[in-house]
């Protein structure tokens, strides 16, 4: 009997199924054990591949609650940590916490693994954090009939501001406010109801949570001007440069894929915009995570140290933290006894950026950006002298104390003609020479005169200058493109008046903004 040629075509039909069928299961489990591998071998994320989870830290207002179900929802922070527990394989698990100071207290025990805080609060409290991703500025909400219509109109005697303890909006005022008193709170709920209690006459915080209280504030508005920013960055501990690694990589990807810009767009929240990726003009030092500052100390144009506490306050370093915070590294100060002295780091590549004075002969070393202050040297004279004007000076037995190297010294050199320079290691040896009589008069920078003399009884400050200075930032020669994100950022300072609020915070007296322009060598 002959085979039916039907039946044996059914059969090898059913066989080729059959064995396309174990092929792919073949190859699925070979992605699946080559995927798996790859977790596991990962040495940066292997605890967490074990553990099978990340817990992730989060605060209001990254998060919002469903009143009926009581899950967490909505958030752009928590699609980004799913997106991120989903890269590695693993359950996210989310933890609340009330405010920011309790999630680095979490990174820091161990207690949470990522988190989500502002680049400004992870330099500081010294976390592990990526280039930023997301960044929301800082306002404020008043309430209906408020005369406060400009963020300048809110600095005024008598205003109250409501605050939330701790949260870097509060640090970033606190910096700037001159008139106007704080009113504290623990979290946001309590702020605001200081502001709807009539306790507080506005209140400050990120723009997207001042947005949703104004919905439970009749007549109340946000004001569109913003006195600051927050870049958002997702952090770990210090001590886990590993996994820090594998988030940086993960939150560049996330940029550059539209996943963050997605992530805003569903939450339907306003006030978020994503942080482009890294600028390639300081690609070295978003790789090196650092930004090294020459620091000159003794002028509150460069530094003043606090010898009990080691704090650094002044113009320099707020400049130098400004630019760190916008590269999205670290702010490292890197001491000189003065300014003059910076410059023997050239050599030695010590510090990516300093602010000194605009000299001819510092521009045999360094590049400049376009001026960002300007001022003028002059005299420090003790009481009853005879030096009532710049004039009176250059005479000869006249001894003039001057740090060395310090761009007044490279001034005078150039200018006296009978007058004798008394150089000291620090601008302090130069005071006190003026103190003890060992020198007529101290040249330096009006507004480190001016904080001078009032350590000096009867010294006085001349009238008159001796050269217009211009400081401006600078980099060693052969860094063109860092140069020019330099320059950026500092005229954008001016542009939008952050750069009149560092001055103001330094306490220069005698200083101006310098106008947009091109750098120019005294």
């Amino acid at each position: 009997m002959r085979p039916d040629l039907r039946q044996i075509t059914r059969k090898r039909n059913a066989m080729k199924k059959s064995f396309r069928f174990l092929l792919m299961t073949v190859a699925l489990l070979v992605v699946a054990t080559i995927a798996n591998a790859q977790q596991v071998t990962d040495p940066r994320v292997a605890d967490l591949v074990r553990a099978g989870k990340i817990r992730v830290a989060l605060f209001p207002p990254e998060y919002t609650r469903d009143p009926v179900t009581g899950e967490l929802r909505g958030s752009v922070f928590i699609e980004i940590a799913r997106a991120f527990a989903a890269r590695l394989g693993v359950e996210a698990q989310l933890v609340e916490y009330p405010t920011p100071p309790k999630v680095v207290e979490c990174l820091k025990a161990g207690t949470c693994d990522v988190g989500f805080v502002g680049i400004d609060r992870a330099t500081e409290v010294g976390l592990g954090f990526s280039q930023p991703f997301m960044q929301l500025d800082f306002t404020y909400l008043v309430p209906a009939g408020s005369s406060i219509r400009s963020v300048a109109d809110a600095d005024r005697p008598g205003v109250r501001i409501a605050v939330v303890r701790s949260h870097l909006s509060t640090v970033a005022l606190s910096r700037m406010l001159k008139h106007a008193t704080l009113v504290y709170a623990d979290t946001p709920d309590p702020t605001f109801d200081l502001l709807r209690t009539g306790h507080a006459d506005a209140m400050a915080s990120v723009r997207i949570s001042l947005l949703e209280y104004s919905t439970r504030l009749a007549g109340s508005r946000v004001l569109e001007e913003s006195y600051g920013t927050n870049r958002v960055t997702m952090v770990v501990a210090k001590d886990q440069p590993g996994r820090l690694a594998n988030v940086s990589e993960f939150i560049e990807e996330a940029k550059a894929s539209g996943l963050v810009q997605r992530a805003i767009e569903r939450s339907g929240e306003r006030g978020y915009q994503v942080v482009s990726p890294a600028d390639p003009r300081v690609a070295d030092l978003v790789r090196s995570g650092k930004l090294r500052v020459g620091i000159g100390l003794g002028s509150p144009s460069g530094a003043m140290k606090n010898q009990a506490t080691g704090e650094l306050r002044g113009l320099a370093v707020d400049l130098g933290r400004a630019l760190a915070t916008r590269i999205g590294v670290d702010f490292v100060a890197v001491e000189y006894p003065r300014p003059g002295a910076i410059l023997e780091g050239v050599q030695t590549n010590a510090w990516d950026v300093a602010f000194l004075v605009v000299d001819t002969e510092r521009a045999k070393e360094v590049d400049f950006a376009p001026p960002h202050t300007q001022s003028d040297f002059t005299y420090l004279v003790p009481a009853d002298s005879s030096i009532h004007e710049v004039a009176d000076a250059d005479r000869s037995g006249i001894r003039i104390a001057v740090p060395r190297g310090d761009a007044v010294d490279l001034s005078l050199t150039r200018v006296l003609k009978k007058a004798e320079l008394v150089r000291t290691d620090t601008i302090s040896a130069a005071v006190e020479l003026v103190r003890t009589g060992g020198a007529h008069a101290r040249a330096g920078p009006r507004q480190a005169l001016i904080a001078e003399s009032a350590k000096l009884p009867g010294s006085r400050v001349l009238a008159d200058g001796f050269a217009v200075i211009s400081s401006a930032a600078s980099v060693p020669k052969g860094h063109p493109e860092r140069l020019d994100y330099i320059s950026e950022f500092i005229e954008e300072a001016k542009a939008s008046g952050s750069m009149k609020n560092m001055i103001d915070h330094a306490g220069l007296r005698g200083v101006q903004v310098a106008p947009a322009g091109k750098p120019r060598a005294q």
